[in-house]
C-alpha cells in the first residue's frame, strides 16, 4: 500500500502527546470518511489513500488558519480540537468545513466514486476538567474514544452535535 499521500499528518500519539494540554472546555469534532472501505475494496486502496488526502488537505488548511490542532485517527478519521472560540462558531466552523469537503470529494472524483464518499461529523462539546494535573493522558484518551462511540450508529453525510460532561 502506498502511504506516501498520508505521511505528515498528526495522528493519534500526536493527539496523546497534546492531551495533557487539554485543560479546559474544548468543542472536538470528529470527521468520518464515509464507506472508505467499499471504496478500498471497488476501486483499490491507492483511490481510498488519494481520497484521505484529499479530505486531509482540506482539515489540515481550514484548522491551521485557526490554530486548532488536527489529526488524522484510526484509519478514515480526522479528529479537530477548537480552542479559542464560541462553541456556536465552531459548530459554523465545521458545517462549513464539511460542506467543502462534500463539493471538494463530488469535484474531485469520478461520478461513480463520487457518490459513494461524503463526510460525516460528529461535534462533541465537551466539559473537560478545568485542571488536569489529576488526570492521566489514558483517562483523557478514553474520554476522546467514548466522544468517538458517539459516531456510530449514523448516517452517511450526518451532523451530530453531542454534550458529554467529564
Amino acid at each position: 500500500m502506498n502511504d506516501a499521500p498520508l505521511q505528515g499528518y498528526p495522528n493519534h500519539r500526536d493527539l496523546v502527546a497534546v492531551l495533557p494540554a487539554l485543560c479546559a472546555a474544548l468543542p472536538v469534532a470528529l470527521f468520518d470518511v464515509d464507506n472508505l472501505a467499499k471504496v478500498n475494496i471497488q476501486f483499490t486502496h491507492y483511490t481510498g489513500d488519494q481520497i484521505l488526502a484529499l479530505v486531509g488537505r482540506v482539515i489540515a488548511c481550514e484548522s491551521l488558519q485557526r490554530n486548532f490542532w488536527y489529526f488524522r485517527v484510526y484509519g478514515d478519521r480526522f479528529l479537530v480540537i477548537g480552542q479559542n472560540m464560541a462553541t456556536e462558531t465552531f459548530v459554523e466552523f465545521v458545517q462549513a468545513v464539511q460542506r467543502q469537503i462534500n463539493s471538494t470529494i463530488l469535484a474531485s472524483l469520478e461520478e461513480p466514486i463520487a457518490r459513494l464518499v461524503t463526510a460525516s461529523v460528529g461535534v462533541l462539546v465537551s466539559e473537560l476538567p478545568t485542571a488536569c494535573s489529576g488526570m492521566s493522558e489514558a483517562q483523557l484518551t478514553r474520554f476522546l474514544n467514548a466522544a468517538m462511540a458517539s459516531m456510530r450508529g449514523r448516517r452517511p453525510g450526518a451532523f451530530l452535535v453531542s454534550h458529554i460532561a467529564s
